[in-house]
């Protein structure tokens, strides 16, 4: 089995024994990712909950392709779910604090404003959803203030 952190081989594709077709490791990921929603439902899982991204299907980042799918193949898998559309997080700018403070800030121009929130109140969020009834098969916008 292949650790988190690790790299997928270049050659990692998967089989799709129905259409004859094969798609790369994005596409495997889904598979697998369908794979967890069918032994969820077998090991009677009462309720996934994923962290997506924010605006989940109207999102037009590069990144929000993987996770559209996921939201998808959960969905279909027939567990009851949750999806937590997080927000940028406050880390991501203070990790590079010090490269900004030197070189300049780059987030919003103009009278743009950023909506992140610190990693703590998304895991707030997901505490909430997991111990109060009421959540299944719902999405949550989760950002900051803007």
């Amino acid at each position: 089995m292949m650790a988190a952190a690790e790299a997928p081989p270049k050659d990692a594709s998967t089989a799709n024994a129905a259409t004859g077709t094969s798609i790369g490791w994005a596409g495997g990921a889904l598979v697998l990712t369908a794979i967890v929603g069918i032994a969820a439902k077998t090991a009677g899982v009462k309720l996934i909950v994923y962290t997506s991204i924010l605006r989940g299907p109207d999102s037009k980042l590069a990144l929000a392709a993987d996770h559209i799918a996921t939201e998808k193949a959960l969905a279909a898998s027939g567990v009851p779910y949750v999806f937590l559309r997080n927000g940028w997080y406050f880390e991501n700018y203070t990790e590079r604090l010090a490269g900004s403070l030197q070189h300049g800030f780059a987030g919003s121009a103009g009278a743009g404003r950023i909506a992140a929130a610190p990693r703590a109140d998304f895991a707030a969020a997901a505490v909430k959803v997991l111990t109060t009834p009421g959540h299944e098969n719902k999405a949550y916008e989760l950002a900051g203030d803007h």
